[in-house]
Parts: C-alpha cells; structure tokens; sequence
C-alpha cells in the first residue's frame, strides 16, 4: 500500500478505466450480437483479414518499421496490406449479405475506417504493455500474448463501428 514502486494512483486510474473501457466494449459486442450475427460477423472479418494480411505482408515484404518501440515486428508494408485485404473482404461481406442498399462508397469508407482502427487497437494495447514492461497480457495462450491480444482489434473496431452507425 505504501510503496509506489508496486502501486500507485496512476495504477488505479489505469485500472478502473481498464474495467469500464473492457466492459463498455464487450457489452457493445453483445448489444451488436443481439441486433444482427452478421454484423458480428462483419468486424471480426475485417479483424481477421486486416491482421492476417498484415502479418504475412509484412514477413514477406516489409521493410520499413511501423512503431518499433511498441511494436518491433510490425512494418508500414504489413499495414497496408492488412488495411487492403481487410477492407476488401469486409466490403464485399457487408454488401453482399447486409445491405446492399447502402452506397459502395460508404461501405468502403466505412471498413477502411474500421481495418485502421483495429490495427490502432493494437498498437494501443502494444503501448500499454511496453508502458508495465510486459510482453504478453497472460499465459493462457503461449506464443499468441493472451486472450486480450487476441480481441484488443476487435474492442477499437466494435466502438469505431458503434459511432460510425450513428452517422449514417
């Protein structure tokens, strides 16, 4: 209690605002769950597609380091070809099997928008692990970083997706 080299105020607020950002997400997620699967389906495609492209991009032709202080493995050619593909598929998911009443060039902005965003999503959990000095979030899952690292794209985009809707 009384040593802040093990814990301290900015701890708790990281803390507390963990919970309530995690909750308020998950909670978005199930929300969206309840008013349609495939929207659900929807941003986990551009999750999926934007990381995995972004991951075999960026081993087969990256060169140029995204944030190597946050995140040493990830390269600007791996964004965007996670963006590219993530986009794409998404797209053609939404307008295919969710409205294609909507104009393509909504669709497209939309996803776009979100494949960024969940790669900032990962990026933001990247820099809050090098902020405790951890590698992973948890051992649960070795070698994938935890249950988090699996689902801290998915949280940016639920609540990219969730103000998005608004607008339009």
């Amino acid at each position: 209690y009384h040593d802040r080299s093990k814990y301290s105020v900015v701890d708790s607020f990281f803390l507390i605002g963990g919970i309530f950002f995690l909750g308020a997400s998950f909670s978005l997620l199930i929300t969206l769950r309840n008013i349609s699967l495939e929207i659900i389906i929807y941003l986990f495609l551009i999750t999926i597609m934007t990381d995995t492209y972004a991951y075999l991009v960026g081993r087969l032709i990256g060169t140029k380091k995204l944030l190597e202080s946050l995140s040493p493995k990830k390269t600007l050619e791996g964004m965007a070809g996670g963006t590219i593909a993530g986009m794409l598929v998404g797209t053609v998911f939404y307008h295919t099997v969710i409205n294609p009443e909507l104009p393509i060039y909504i669709v497209l902005f939309m996803t776009l928008f979100l494949s960024i965003l969940g790669q900032l999503g990962d990026l933001f959990f990247s820099a809050i692990k090098r902020y405790y000095g951890k590698k992973d979030f948890s051992n649960i899952m070795p070698g994938h970083g935890g249950v988090l690292d699996r689902l801290d794209s998915i949280i940016f985009v639920i609540l990219g997706f969730t103000f998005f809707i608004t607008i339009i």
